[in-house]
Formats: structure tokens, sequence, C-alpha cells
């Protein structure tokens, strides 16, 4: 399901469109804002991820265009997350796995290819 998420609603195994755009749209939208429980704005803050934990040790994150992960912890924070899995999320968003840097890397990319395309065609 988080691979789906991440790619649109359309299921990377098989190919087919399992929930629409609009809706997964509306479901990463409700992770970001209340899947975490108390702790969805700090966590926001901190990874900029979707996500959505349960009290039994799950947590689902979503990096649209580019993954989707299921983490375990049995042992939840005083939030009722899986605290383990919190900080596994936070110690990834170390290495620019935010969806903001992932953002502003593809416009820094279509920027540099415009340059070398301009570049190219003076030649």
């Amino acid at each position: 399901m988080a691979a789906s998420l991440a790619n649109g609603g359309l299921c990377p195994l098989s190919g087919d469109q399992v929930l629409s755009p609009a809706a997964t749209r509306s479901m990463l939208s409700m992770m970001q804002v209340a899947g975490m429980k108390d702790y969805s704005t700090t966590f926001h803050y901190k990874t900029s991820v979707p996500a959505v934990s349960s009290s039994h040790g799950s947590l689902l994150a979503v990096v649209p265009g580019v993954l989707g992960l299921m983490a375990f912890s049995p042992e939840s924070d005083a939030c009722g997350n899986p605290w383990r899995a919190v900080h596994f999320c936070q110690v990834a968003s170390q290495f620019q796995v935010l969806l903001l840097n992932i953002v502003a890397w593809a416009k820094t990319k279509t920027e540099s290819h415009d340059d070398v395309s301009r570049a190219f065609l003076r030649r």
C-alpha cells in the first residue's frame, strides 16, 4: 500500500490503478495532518514525510514519487507512536529524502538541463 501511495495510486507490482489520484492526494494530505496523532506537526516539521502510525507499533511513511515504507517497533512513545520507527524516519530524513528537497532537486535538475540545452544550441 505504501508503494501504491508513493506511485500516485498505481500498484507498482501489478500495474493496476488501486486508488484514484484524487483519493491518493487526499489520503496523503490526511496522513500529513493527522497520521501521527499529537506528534503530527512535529513529525512533519522534522521529516516532511506523510506518515500514519498505529498504537500496535507499525508506521507507514510515503515519499511521493520515490518510495513507500513500513517500519515496525512494538514500543510506543508518549503519543502512542512506535518510537524506533519514528526515530528511523528522522534519521532517514538526514539523507535528503525529504519531499521538499526532492521537489527542489527536480527543479534544479530541470533548470540545469535547460542551461545545458541553451549552451549547446548557441554553438
